[in-house]
């Protein structure tokens, strides 16, 4: 379970990641997101602890959203539909490290 609170345009992310019974521990950090023209996308830039920074694409086509990351360390996606309140989406990222494919899904809630 991935959660995020955000205050844009700038996200401050608290997230604790787990798969089934497999905890993938905690991290924090901020990011910033932003349009930018040359692509006509929104980009953001995650600053997490330890110097990991990490740019992600988003574009968002009716109810469905698209992440990509496409870096040296990282290249991936994330494919998902938001609800019908549009209050969470539900989703799965998939990416290649090290010549293996590896991914899970995750389902995000708005924090109110």
């Amino acid at each position: 379970m991935r959660t995020y609170n955000t205050e844009l345009p700038v996200s401050r992310i608290d997230s604790r990641l787990r798969e089934e019974n497999i905890e993938f521990g905690e991290t924090k950090g901020i990011e910033t997101i932003g349009y930018d023209k040359e692509s006509r996308s929104l980009k953001s830039q995650y600053f997490g602890a330890s110097d990991l920074i990490l740019e992600y694409t988003h574009k968002i086509e009716g109810d469905a959203l698209t992440v990509s990351i496409d870096m040296l360390q990282a290249k991936g996606q994330f494919a998902a539909r938001f609800s019908s309140d549009g209050k969470s989406f539900t989703g799965r990222w998939d990416w290649i490290e090290d010549g293996e494919r590896k991914g899970y899904a995750a389902t995000l809630a708005r924090i109110e």
